[in-house]
């Protein structure tokens, strides 16, 4: 018999069963035959029923686990006729089951095996679960661990109140997750991450599941990092170059102090948000659109860069800009190093600007040196001609027609030896009467002087200081430089203009010599000249003080002005300097060096030529100036010898020691000196009366030879009148 439900469970018809044995739609396998072979013995044996799990096997071959009871059938004999047996489907339930304890398993190997500390711990902090984990990171066994409080187990004292807060947010059914320390068996710290998390346990219980994780290396790694940022934070703000990061768009997300100073702004917070526009001109923003099209194509580069910080100082920096490049290769901004090189560069135009005035000044000592040359002896060409002139003229009476010949000649030579004075003049060889020279006297004449013949749209303006300056110089040489300067300044101002002469007295510090080359410290008078005029531009400027250079059309100027000016100026101890820019007109500033001394004497009138009767020894090595003196002198009255040098000068005076009245000495003569050969005569005659002749002017080497007895000095190329006041001089002297 089989009742419907065979169908519904194995897919057989009932007619498909019935009558076939029963092991047919069993699973033929070793534990089905215990099976049947267990209730054949144990259904024999009794009359109760037998409950059993079987396997069937369903029609469409797949197995079906059943929990079957079966009871034995006995007749009347108590013989056993058959079995009555009820089978359940139990195979989703079953599966269902054999899931579970598969999950279980799972569930308990994690937990088991997680390489993660877990605890389980119930209301009162007690410990329900442990892995092994947790046994081996804390150094305690299972045992040691079950039933006591997590917080006597692992929490340090002062963080009891930490733990036992923990437990009860959990339990109120929080999450929670922190970092923290806990103590391990031996008494030992490990830093540890916590999640914590509510479970339901057996009874509907909520305990707290706890994930500790050892994060000892993590912490390490951690301060490892912040000591390299914070030894990376310093280095970055402890070096004097600025540091930044910008964007795309230039603007700054990053920078260091350094930076921030750079740019003006006293902290580096400032900055952040800046764009690099707001500190260039449009012109240097454009080249810094330049320079990101090179680093969006991942190139490197490094610049020069004006800017304008942010109190309006321009300063000049340099940028080194390597492109910030993200994964996906697109430009994604600049890490960027600014130097501030403002003062590199200032000091490298000074420098430059030294070195040209250097290479000036040594051109000018060249030049001046032959000028110097060439003058002297030009001066002994014009000493004969000039003195034979004067001599012939005073021969001749008025009214002979060869007079006139004669005084264009003088003229002419006079104009000639005016010519090698401003040689002599740029040479520095130029100071003939040395005296102190009021400096607003001597502008109050020059103005007066410029008065009457300056271009009447040219106004003139003055501005003296009132101490009454005094230099120490040649107050002939000190006015050609105000007239030369005043009168380039009216040519400079044809349609008109303003003239300004201001006199200062000055102290030129170290750090103005530094910058000016030729100039040395100490007090002095500045004498500004200054003019509206064309101006001049900076190749212009660098040439004015050459000799022959000049801007003025053929026959218009010989360019020795400015070079008579500078020889001057060098020559009296001071200092020159131009400041012109075209179409702004110019500016000389002439510094002399302030002296205390009484107002400088009017200059005395033409004086008589004088005669005499004395003997006189004139040495000389140019021949035409010995017979030229002789010629003058015995003109005069007076005996003349002669000699050619210094030593044939000392043979003649021995030879004539008690005839010779006066000695005639050239100061530069081949052989011997003119120096030298004082000292010589000296030696002979202590009380020998001299007078010292030359080419060059009185400068420190005519002083020196002056200082060592001489009497006076003559200048070539002289005339008979002057010639003839300095021996009469020299020979009343005392």
């Amino acid at each position: 018999y089989s009742n419907s439900a065979v169908e519904d469970i194995l897919g057989y018809k009932v007619k498909e069963v019935v009558g076939h044995h029963i092991t047919e739609l069993w699973v033929d396998d070793a534990k089905t035959s215990e099976t049947l072979k267990w209730l054949q013995k144990t259904l024999v044996a009794g009359k109760g029923w037998k409950n059993f799990h079987g396997k069937f096997k369903h029609k469409n071959g797949t197995i079906i686990i059943t929990e079957s009871t079966a009871i034995p059938i006995f007749d009347s004999e108590n013989k056993l006729t058959g079995y009555r047996g009820i089978d359940r489907d139990i195979t989703q339930r079953k599966q269902a089951a054999e899931a579970l304890q598969v999950e279980k398993a799972y569930l308990e190997q994690l937990f088991e095996n997680s390489p993660e500390a877990i605890v389980v711990v119930d209301n009162d902090s007690r410990v329900l679960r442990a892995n092994s984990e947790f046994t081996r990171m804390f150094g305690y066994t299972l045992d040691e661990a079950l039933a006591r409080s997590i917080d006597e187990l692992l929490a340090p004292e002062d963080l009891r109140e930490e733990t036992f807060s923990l437990t009860k947010r959990v339990m109120g059914g929080e999450g929670v997750s922190l970092d923290s320390v806990r103590r391990r068996k031996d008494g030992s710290l490990v830093d540890v991450s916590i999640l914590g998390t509510p479970i339901k346990v057996s009874g509907g219980q909520v305990a707290v599941y706890a994930i500790y994780r050892d994060i000892t290396e993590r912490k390490r790694a951690e301060e490892e990092l912040r000591k390299s940022e914070e030894k990376y934070r310093t280095l970055v703000e402890s070096i004097e170059e600025g540091l930044g990061n910008v964007d795309k768009k230039e603007n700054f997300i990053l920078a260091n102090r350094a930076a921030a100073k750079i740019f003006g702004y006293s902290k580096k917070e400032e900055l952040i948000g800046k764009n690099l526009k707001e500190f260039t001109t449009p012109e240097e923003f454009k080249r810094v659109l330049e320079e990101t099209s090179l680093r969006k194509a991942g190139k490197s580069s490094q610049y020069e860069l004006d800017i304008i910080r942010k109190n309006g100082e321009s300063r000049i920096i340099t940028v080194t800009a390597s492109p910030v490049i993200g994964d996906d290769g697109k430009f994604r901004g600049t890490y960027a190093i600014f130097h501030d090189i403002t003062e590199r560069k200032r000091a490298e135009e000074e420098r430059a600007k030294l070195e040209h005035q250097l290479r000036q000044s040594q051109k000018m000592e060249a030049i001046g040196t032959l000028a110097s040359g060439i003058a002297h002896d030009f001066n002994n060409l014009l000493g004969g001609i000039l003195g034979y002139s004067s001599l012939l003229l005073s021969k001749l009476p008025t009214e002979d027609a060869n007079r006139k010949y004669v005084e264009l000649i003088e003229q002419a030579s006079n104009r000639a030896a005016e010519l090698t004075n401003r040689l002599l003049g740029f040479a520095r060889q130029g100071k003939y009467e040395v005296r102190p020279v009021d400096v607003n006297q001597l502008i109050g004449g020059v103005v007066e002087l410029l008065s009457a013949s300056i271009n009447k749209k040219i106004k003139i303006r003055t501005n003296l200081c009132g101490e009454n300056p005094f230099t120490k110089g040649d107050p002939n040489q000190l006015e050609q430089i105000l007239m030369n300067l005043c009168v380039n300044a009216q040519d400079a101002m044809a349609g008109g203009g303003e003239l300004s002469i201001y006199s200062q007295v000055v102290h030129l510090d170290k750090a103005f010599v530094s910058q000016h080359l030729g100039a040395t410290q100490g007090d002095y008078v500045r004498l500004s000249i200054s003019d509206t005029g064309m101006g001049m531009d900076e190749e212009t400027k660098a040439k004015i003080f050459d000799p022959f250079f000049t801007t003025k059309e053929q026959g218009q100027g010989t360019g020795l002005g400015l070079s008579m000016v500078y020889g001057i100026v060098k020559n009296h101890g001071g200092y020159i300097s131009c400041h012109s820019r075209l179409g702004k007109g110019t500016t000389f500033e002439v510094y002399l060096p302030l002296s205390k001394g009484a107002l400088s004497q009017p200059r005395k009138g033409r004086v008589e030529p004088t005669s005499g009767s004395e003997s006189i020894l004139v040495v000389d090595d140019e021949e035409i100036l010995r017979n030229l003196t002789k010629d003058i002198l015995e003109g005069l009255g007076y005996g003349v010898m002669l000699a050619s040098d210094g030593r044939e000068a000392v043979d003649v005076y021995r030879e004539h020691k008690g005839g010779i009245d006066l000695v005639s000495v050239d100061m530069m003569m081949p052989k011997m000196g003119g120096r030298e050969t004082y000292q010589e005569l000296r030696r002979i005659n202590s009380g020998v009366k001299a007078l010292l002749a030359s080419g060059y002017s009185q400068d420190t080497a005519v002083q020196q030879i002056l200082d060592l007895g001489v009497k006076d000095f003559l200048h070539k190329p002289f005339s008979l009148e002057e010639i003839s006041h300095k021996v009469r001089k020299v020979l009343d002297a005392q």
